[in-house]
């Protein structure tokens, strides 16, 4: 059994869960049989099986294999170092439906496990800290992302050494973290340190390996740099079709990824089928009524609406609608988004009343599960700033235009197209030195801050 879990720990490194998840099943197979002497060798597997399930996307599976490995550890006593693991998955079972609280609250727990002189285990609590600041980032509290994760990096060097994969997977965890800040340059150069260390751990073909190249795409793209994003999502794609099966999660979001990447080139006839393949992927997945189908339709629909197709887009969008409503948990982020970009579609098609409507229950979504200061608030609140300028309502959209420049402030984030924003209103109002004021700090951080992405 020992040899087995080894070989899938190796299979698992090497970016095959399916192979993994044959060699776990035979451990749990065979300490079936063997009884209770074995109880931690088949504890160690049904994690073996967490780890695999999750990699290949099947969150079912995966809750089964938690349920089972908690009953094991359960046995093997109230103070096993394997509770840890149990709590750890625990928290990751959570996060795969989006409920991050409760994800939060979980690591919190493993984390205090982890560090118990009885149990301690030095690469868990590196594991449950890394995965902690993950959780931060996904809550847009990039501050708190970027505080545990650079405190986390040098503890990994010392601890397991710069060459270890979990320095590389650090590396590249403080890299999402730096783009969504704007930090585009820090994080291309931090992904290119984490892609050495994936490759030399994992080799050249894994899903790791495709992960950073994915993130990679992402930051060159955000740079400009589009035939260079192109490469890098198509090889990304190309090696997670070849480990993964077609439906997963992991393969839609890499084909969203390039769609979304033709759309911002305007090749939106090459984006749209790529948006629906990753409609039918996640359909085959989770379901017809699930929140990741009303993100594909969304995908869709913002696709369609930028062809001037508004009555196909108006559908999808509603469609989209009623699919994240109708949900078993409604993603309240995913609600939000959709909401959003109903307002684009309807400011384009020239109803005001519909898209303030629209981008005020966004923003009203997201204040009530995210807080007041989250950058997803920043593009509702200067989409609903130029509404109200078209309303002539000034002093409304000046609100709305200060409240974003604050949100980008506390996120440290480049806000040079806010500033120009409020130039422009300055000048609608008259008030020259003011507007050339904005317009000149405008141009200031954009001198600046060259590599940042701006708001």
């Amino acid at each position: 059994m020992t040899a087995t879990n080894i070989l899938g720990q190796t299979r698992l490194a090497c970016g095959s869960p399916r192979d993994a998840i044959e060699l776990f099943g035979r451990s749990v197979a065979l300490g079936a049989r063997l009884g209770p002497s074995v109880g931690l060798l088949v504890g160690e597997a049904w994690f073996g099986l967490c780890e695999a399930h999750d990699e290949n996307g099947d969150f079912e599976a995966l809750a089964v294999a938690v349920d089972r490995a908690r009953a094991v550890v359960a046995e093997l006593g109230p103070d096993h170092r394997l509770r840890v693991d149990v709590t750890y998955w625990e928290a990751i079972l959570a996060a795969t439906s989006g409920r991050l609280a409760e994800t939060e609250r979980a690591l919190e727990r493993a984390l205090a496990i982890a560090k118990q002189g009885s149990t301690h285990d030095d690469a868990m609590e590196l594991k449950v800290r890394h995965t902690l600041g993950a959780v931060y980032r996904a809550q847009q509290r990039y501050g708190d992302a970027e505080a545990i994760l650079e405190s986390l990096l040098p503890e990994v060097g010392k601890r397991l050494g710069s060459r270890h994969e979990r320095y590389a997977l650090t590396l590249q965890g403080l890299a999402r973290v730096r783009r969504m800040q704007g930090r585009l340059s820090e994080a291309e150069a931090l992904l290119y340190e984490a892609l050495e260390g994936i490759q030399r751990s994992r080799g050249r073909e894994a899903v790791a390996t495709a992960a950073v190249l994915n993130d990679l795409g992402l930051v060159v793209s955000d740079l400009g740099r589009s035939d260079e994003a192109r490469a890098y999502f198509v090889q990304a794609l190309e090696i997670a079709q070849r480990l993964l099966p077609w439906a997963h999660s992991v393969v839609g979001h890499y084909v969203n990824n390039l769609a979304s990447l033709f759309c911002d080139r305007g090749l939106y006839s090459d984006a749209e089928p790529l948006h629906r393949r990753a409609l039918e992927i996640h359909k085959a997945i989770h379901g017809t009524r699930s929140p990741q189908v009303a993100l594909a339709l969304n995908n869709v629909a913002h696709c369609v609406a930028w062809q001037g197709r508004f009555l196909e887009a108006n559908a999808l969008y509603e469609d989209a609608l009623e699919t994240v409503n109708s949900s078993a948990e409604v993603n309240l982020d995913i609600l939000a988004l959709v909401l959003s970009n109903l307002g684009d579609l309807k400011a384009a098609e020239g109803d005001v009343t519909a898209a303030e409507r629209h981008y005020r229950r966004a923003i009203e979504v997201r204040n009530s599960f995210q807080g007041p200061d989250i950058p997803d608030l920043v593009w509702p609140l200067r989409r609903l700033a130029d509404l109200r300028v078209i309303r002539h309502d000034l002093d409304d959209a000046e609100r709305c235009l200060q409240r974003a420049m604050a949100i980008c402030k506390t996120a440290k984030q480049r806000y040079d197209g806010i500033l120009d924003d409020l130039a422009a209103l300055y000048g609608r109002r008259g008030m020259r030195s003011q507007a050339e004021a904005f317009a000149a700090q405008a141009q200031a951080q954009r001198t600046a801050l060259p590599n940042r992405q701006s708001n």
